[in-house]
């Protein structure tokens, strides 16, 4: 899995950021990891090599532009 900060827009308003994680999640996240923890924009994921990693999600400027930011923990 990739780390690092990662940008996107959609042509849909996202109200919150929990709102933008679950958008990553279900439309931008492999299929080979799997959700071990999740509050709000926060969760902590694990990869098919057993690995682990935490993602945040945030605002870009706008409530059309996206940001996830992926650490290896």
């Amino acid at each position: 899995m990739r780390t690092g900060t990662f940008y996107w827009e959609t042509e849909y308003y996202h109200p919150d950021n929990t709102f933008t994680l679950n958008d990553w999640l279900d439309n931008q996240m492999e299929e080979s990891v799997f959700v071990t923890y999740q509050d709000g924009s926060y969760c902590e994921v694990t990869d098919a090599f057993g690995e682990s990693y935490s993602l945040m999600a945030g605002g870009n400027g706008d409530s059309y532009s996206h940001k996830i930011e992926i650490e290896k923990l």
